[in-house]
């Protein structure tokens, strides 16, 4: 049944998917089926829905917690902030060392709540920085060219170098560079190409996709966003060439 229903919802027959799991549901409590019925309710609009099912996953299986960071975004998403932000901290707390999209969603949230004061926001950073790249991950020497007055090569990488809110802001930001100064890298992993990728190509000095080895061109990278394929720490401490 469970091979029918996934094939239902690779399909887009989603109504007929969320039939087949409920039927799986009625034999025995899962927490994974619970969770694939939230992504059917999510994809269907109903998000009252799927944060019920994100909680029944969580209820099945506590111990698990990836289920509880799509328990807490979908709290927040339904007006139940401070339940889903509670259990965002809860998560970093029993997250592991390299699970940064923890601590990096929790961050990400306070920046709507009003409660926050600047200091609190800097010891909050100060406390991720902390945790997921110490110092201690830093290479002690490098090979690049220690000269203050070279051009510095910065690097972005991004899944939205494209038709994408994203692209809007990020494009006046590009245009900025003082291009005597820095030679700009773009690093995307574009699944459809548009014409703003194509626009991105010719304002970057050079662009790649992210497959390929980003440490070969010795760029400080700012990543925006959840890049497949490329961990969130890789860029943290490559030397400015």
């Amino acid at each position: 049944m469970f091979i029918l229903a996934k094939l239902l919802v690779d399909t887009g027959q989603l109504e007929l998917a969320k039939e087949w799991y409920l039927r799986i549901l009625d034999k025995v409590k899962n927490a994974f089926v619970y969770n694939e019925m939230a992504n059917i309710c999510l994809e269907m609009g109903r998000l009252t829905d799927s944060v019920m099912y994100r909680g029944k996953a969580v209820e099945v299986d506590p111990d698990d917690i990836a289920y509880w960071l799509e328990f807490a975004k979908g709290l927040i998403r339904i007006g139940k902030r401070n339940e889903g932000i509670e259990l965002l901290r809860k998560r970093v707390q029993r997250a592991t060392v390299n699970d940064s999209a923890a601590g990096s969603i929790l961050l990400w949230q306070m920046h709507y709540g009003t409660e926050y004061t600047p200091e609190m926001f800097f010891e909050a950073y100060k406390k991720w920085g902390q945790r997921y790249v110490p110092v201690s991950m830093a290479k002690q020497s490098h090979d690049n060219d220690p000269d203050p007055d070279r051009r510095i090569r910065i690097g972005y990488i991004s899944p939205d170098f494209r038709v994408h809110s994203a692209s809007r802001s990020f494009e006046m930001l590009l245009d900025g560079h003082d291009r005597l100064q820095v030679d700009v890298y773009g690093y995307g992993n574009i699944d459809k190409p548009d014409k703003v990728t194509e626009r991105f190509k010719e304002k970057f000095d050079y662009y790649r996709s992210v497959h390929e080895m980003i440490v070969w061109d010795g760029v400080l990278c700012w990543k925006d966003g959840g890049v497949p394929g490329v961990h969130p720490l890789r860029c943290q401490f490559l030397p400015l060439k």
